[in-house]
């Protein structure tokens, strides 16, 4: 009975973040559409940082711009992975796993919508020397960083563990 417990929460921690990225990110393009034209900014800390409203019709850092095609393949397969993903670790119990996979989901969701909704992306953190994102792009990179330090905690563990049975 524990070990479902477990499941739950994790599944419940998953679908929590999933709602919160979602609602933020699509929140946060909301105000950025309705209170800043697009191509205009902001300055929030001098030129260091803008909030600029940026459509982004191409993939992550504005890669492909105007290729609807390769733009929407990348968008299936990400889907699928997703959706793949959820699937498979629904009865997962790490931790981590289900934080990642609710970031992902989130995230990606966010991203899909606009380009369903507005054709493009709506980006709007600008440091200027880095392409401009919004939050959901947050959320897939923070994802990214929580899978690769999983992984390397697990093969450390593992790989102690086997060093010691040596």
């Amino acid at each position: 009975m524990k070990a479902e417990q477990k499941k739950l929460k994790g599944n419940l921690l998953a679908f929590v973040i999933f709602v919160s990225v979602l609602g933020i990110d699509q929140l946060s393009k909301f105000l950025i559409v309705k209170h800043i034209s697009p191509g205009e900014g902001i300055s929030l800390i001098g030129d260091f940082v803008k909030l600029r409203n940026v459509s982004n019709t191409g993939i992550a850092f504005g890669l492909f711009q105007d290729n609807s095609s390769l733009v929407a393949l990348s968008v299936l397969v990400a889907i699928a992975m997703i959706a793949s993903g959820f699937y498979m670790f629904r009865k997962e119990k790490d931790t981590l796993l289900m934080i990642s996979l609710g970031l992902m989901g989130g995230g990606a969701l966010g991203n899909l919508l606009d380009r369903i909704v507005r054709g493009g992306v709506i980006d709007f953190i600008d440091f200027g020397w880095w392409p401009v994102f919004n939050i959901a792009d947050i959320a897939i990179v923070a994802c990214v960083l929580i899978l690769v330090v999983d992984i390397v905690r697990k093969f450390r563990s593992e790989w102690t563990s086997k060093k010691e049975g040596d």
